[in-house]
């Protein structure tokens, strides 16, 4: 059996790319709506004016918003190219005796670890991934100086269980 997975898009090094670039989207969006139908017009100027007279905006800056929407739109979409590209690069492939980790597009830099020979488990949660819902699963071998890191796993319970019970490693 063979399962390949992926670091989550909800991995906290990715997931500022994929917030700012969503957040820069917005204005070139919401230009998009508003020319759609005179409904949507009428219903986001309504709310653009009362967003204006309440927060002290003039319409010289919402014009300015307007004239620089297609440049973050753009610059928005290039940064999450740039964390889909991220995440693409990162594999990890488990298998019934071993779980490698593969690094890379052209190069790859292919690390492989047998369940028998892990001694230390270990999963890693920040405050970020708890909320996002993922973690690190972080390993050793006895004759290895450097641990194996799988870094953003999504669902983490399932793959912490999963070497575990291949590692034969019981719960302290």
């Amino acid at each position: 059996m063979e399962v390949a997975i992926r670091p989550s898009r909800l991995w906290p090094k990715l997931f500022k790319y994929y917030l700012i670039g969503f957040i820069l989207m917005v204005p070139f969006l919401y230009k998009i709506l508003a020319n759609y139908n005179l409904t949507t017009r009428e219903l986001v100027s309504n709310y653009l004016s009362g967003l204006v007279s309440s927060s002290n905006i003039s319409l010289t800056s919402m014009r300015f918003i307007h004239s620089i929407s297609l440049p973050l739109f753009i610059f928005g979409m290039f940064l999450v190219f740039i964390a889909e590209v991220k995440r693409f690069r990162i594999k990890y492939v488990f298998y019934d005796d071993r779980v490698v980790r593969e690094v890379g597009i052209f190069i790859t830099d292919i690390r492989d670890v047998s369940y028998d020979h892990i001694d230390y488990f270990h999963t890693k949660r920040t405050l970020a991934q708890r909320i996002l819902g993922t973690a690190d699963l972080k390993f050793k071998t006895p004759g290895d100086p450097e641990s194996m890191v799988l870094e953003g796993v999504g669902d983490p319970e399932r793959w912490t269980e999963f070497i575990m019970k291949k590692a034969n490693i019981s719960v302290q």
